[in-house]
């Protein structure tokens, strides 16, 4: 089928969109690290996972793929990293994932130019009644994490900061 887009026309049909959709790789969205980070994983079937969300929308999002993972494989504990711009860490975007987070860590982003403080963050993630911890940096925060429950596999997912995301 020919479709018009503006003053093109492309002999485009719906299987070739479906295919286009599927192949597109949208960096720090829901992407797997596959770095030096992964060495600090004490398992092989451990995971760490980034998306640049930092906004209630975005939070929803990732609450529900995080429950849709826990219901593909139980075996993992959904853990969070989140470090955020000042005065952009509200409730609302830890309000999702109280049913679905085993715990927080909370830190404060290195290469962000006004960079809101873990344990502000951490304050904010208590109000919640979600377990969590501030940390001096995101090594330290994966190193507590795979260390919490050892004989449990993990899926860290790090989100928050578009900065954040680019440290990763």
């Amino acid at each position: 089928a020919i479709k018009d887009f503006g003053t093109a026309n492309f002999n485009i049909n719906k299987e070739q969109i479906e295919a286009g959709l599927k192949a597109v790789k949208w960096s720090s969205r829901l992407e797997r690290i596959n770095n030096n980070l992964n060495k600090l994983l004490k398992n092989k079937d451990d995971e760490i996972w980034i998306d640049g969300a930092h906004n209630a929308g975005g939070a929803v999002v990732l609450a529900e793929w995080l429950s849709e993972q826990k219901h593909k494989d139980p075996r993992k504990l959904n853990y969070l990293i989140t470090g955020f711009t000042k005065n952009k860490a509200k409730p609302e975007f830890f309000e999702p994932f109280k049913q679905v987070a085993n715990f927080i860590s909370t830190i404060r982003v290195d290469g962000e130019p006004n960079p809101e403080e873990a344990e502000i963050i951490q304050i904010i993630v208590n109000q919640l009644l979600i377990p969590s911890q501030s940390h001096d940096d995101l090594i330290d925060a994966i190193n507590f994490l795979v260390n919490l429950n050892p004989n449990l596999h993990c899926r860290i997912l790090i989100c928050g900061s578009l900065y954040l995301a680019r440290d990763v």
